[in-house]
């Protein structure tokens, strides 16, 4: 079997199960898990892109490529601290200003 194709599919396997652990739960260890496993589904999937012979594994490949850099961006968004936008705090600290007697 082709080593190209072998890294493109453990990168798609390795996909699912970020996956799952993005949306198994609130809790900060499978949301930390889960964007460790995409980026290492990510590098498996560019690493098996230029070995992978044949239409099969280059289409998965673009396919995986395509599809894992929004699911990154969207895997990591629960990582960023929530907080206000600049703006939004200094209309808050102005709100509260004028809501004091």
């Amino acid at each position: 079997m082709d080593e190209g194709i072998v890294l493109v599919w453990t990168g798609v396997a390795l996909s699912a199960v970020a996956l799952y652990l993005l949306l198994a739960g609130p809790h900060r260890l499978h949301r930390m898990a889960g964007v460790v496993l995409a980026f290492q589904a990510f590098a498996l999937t560019l690493a098996g892109f230029p070995v992978s012979r044949g239409p099969e594994g280059v289409l998965l490949s673009l396919f995986v490529l395509l599809l894992g850099m929004p699911v990154l961006v969207v895997a990591t968004a629960p990582l960023r601290p929530a907080g206000r936008e600049e703006g939004e705090t200094e209309r808050a600290a102005e709100g509260a200003e004028q809501t004091q007697p």
